[in-house]
């Protein structure tokens, strides 16, 4: 209270009690900065990579009508990845495929190749030529196969 008697009349301390309830209110009313919290991320335990391919060759022992087996040979980085699929794209007459492979993150393995052998059936319009294109790693391979 001796702040107050310094404020000689009521007048200036009931400005002054109005200032400070004033101030307190608008400090309050101030909107704040809001951190917004960053979303998680889901983990990521396994990654998809093209693997490493060597050849492409046509089953002769596979017989169907309109459709060729393809016998695809290639290699993995190391025993951390788990061949998955092979990804074919038909477009007339050209056939892409493309490999993949999951890689475990997780996993700690020698950098050792590890060869693997698929194989997987395309369907063709019609007999004729077709362009292979093997689509790995670091190459691309680009065959020619006839259909009778």
């Amino acid at each position: 209270m001796n702040f107050l008697k310094v404020l000689s009349s009521k007048y200036q301390q009931i400005s002054f009690l109005f200032l400070l309830c004033a101030s307190f209110f608008v400090a309050c009313a101030t909107p704040q900065k809001k951190e917004i919290p960053a979303r998680a991320e889901p983990p990521i335990d396994h990654v998809i990579q093209k693997t490493y391919v060597e050849s492409v060759d046509v089953d002769p022992d596979h017989h169907g009508n309109d459709e060729l087996k393809l016998i695809i040979r290639g290699q993995l980085p190391s025993p951390a990845y788990t061949f998955d699929v092979v990804d074919v794209v038909k477009d007339e007459r050209n056939i892409y495929l493309t490999p993949f492979a999951v890689y475990q993150e997780k996993t700690t393995a020698l950098q050792v190749l590890i060869p693997y052998q698929t194989s997987v059936i395309v369907h063709v319009d019609s007999p004729g030529e077709y362009k292979l294109f093997l689509i790995g790693r670091s190459a691309t391979l680009r065959k020619n196969i006839t259909i009778r």
